[in-house]
């Protein structure tokens, strides 16, 4: 029986306890969001360890790691964002180096602490990686194509609510100044009825009739 550890045994053994105290990418479960743009988040999965002498497998769960950063999709003057909620799931990655200075600046920085960090520098994209559906349950936005859908199996465009009422009461204001006469004509369509003076009631305001 071989009682002598080699060198490169005793390296490679090291090299495996390192890797395992550094993580970078892990699914996560919010605990608690904020309003500032954070999020209280728990790792969704355990960190396991052995034990040297009897090898047994002892999972340990991670603690919360706090007011984590909320990495919304973000280009430019554009930023899409929602608010999350208690069990809403997320991806956590953490930055290699120290990314505070650039943060602050925008510009590149020399990190103010140089040490290669694994999970130090937590932030989290809001996106489930549980998630095998096709469609959300509760809202999605589709873009497909020329199209945009908004909501679970929207069908309807999107529509700039302030400006379509702007224009039906332009419309709404003209036509309540229109003379109703009769007898169009053989064939002709007369209107007849309450004068159509608001956006809202366009049934009850015109009635088409032979």
């Amino acid at each position: 029986m071989r009682q002598q550890i080699t060198l490169s045994e005793i390296i490679q053994a090291y090299g495996e306890s390192l890797k395992a105290t550094m993580y970078h990418t892990l699914p996560g479960i919010v605990k608690a969001y904020y309003s500032d743009g954070t999020a209280d988040i728990q790792p969704a999965v355990h960190d396991v360890r052995f034990d040297p002498d009897t090898g047994e497998r002892i999972p340990e769960e991670f603690p919360i790691i706090p007011k984590v950063r909320i990495m919304y999709p973000s280009a430019g003057p554009f930023k899409i964002t929602w608010p999350l909620a208690a069990g809403n799931k997320v991806t956590l990655h953490a930055y290699d180096l120290d990314p505070t200075l650039h943060q602050a600046t925008g510009n590149a920085e020399d990190p103010q602490d140089v040490r290669r960090h694994g999970g130090t520098y937590w932030h989290c994209v809001p996106q489930d990686c549980t998630d095998s559906a096709p469609t959300a349950t509760a809202g999605q936005l589709t873009l497909d194509g020329p199209g945009i859908t908004l909501g679970d199996g929207a069908t309807d465009f999107v529509a700039l609510a302030s400006l379509v009422k702007a224009e039906l009461t332009k419309i709404a204001t003209a036509l309540s100044t229109l003379t109703v006469t009769s007898g169009a004509g053989t064939g002709g369509t007369v209107l007849a009825g309450t004068p159509y003076t608001t956006p809202g009631d366009v049934k009850s305001s015109l009635v088409k009739s032979k």
